[in-house]
């Protein structure tokens, strides 16, 4: 059972992980978000006044179409993050 600790400790790190994608208009790049998140074991998806269309369309989220269903959606990037300690961004 050696290790089992270390992997505990990655799964846990993973969900606490919020990726956050604020006023998305291209369905590719939110189908892209979520395949990326999946290949690499994230989940929790949230996305801020997302382009409605978009949001429906993002038919690039190969195997990770459960992220898209389970994403959160918020009106604000304040709302967003608020439950967060650390938020790093970039465009």
């Amino acid at each position: 059972m050696a290790g089992q600790p270390e992997a505990v400790a990655a799964t846990a790190a993973k969900d606490a992980l919020r990726i956050v994608l604020v006023a998305t208009r291209n369905p590719l790049n939110i189908g892209a978000v979520a395949r990326a998140m999946s290949n690499f074991g994230f989940t929790q998806l949230r996305l801020v006044n997302p382009y409605d269309a978009a949001f429906r369309e993002a038919r690039s989220a190969i195997k990770s179409k459960y992220i898209l269903e389970q994403a959160q959606v918020f009106d604000s990037i304040a709302d967003a993050v608020s439950d967060c300690t650390l938020v790093v961004g970039t465009t």
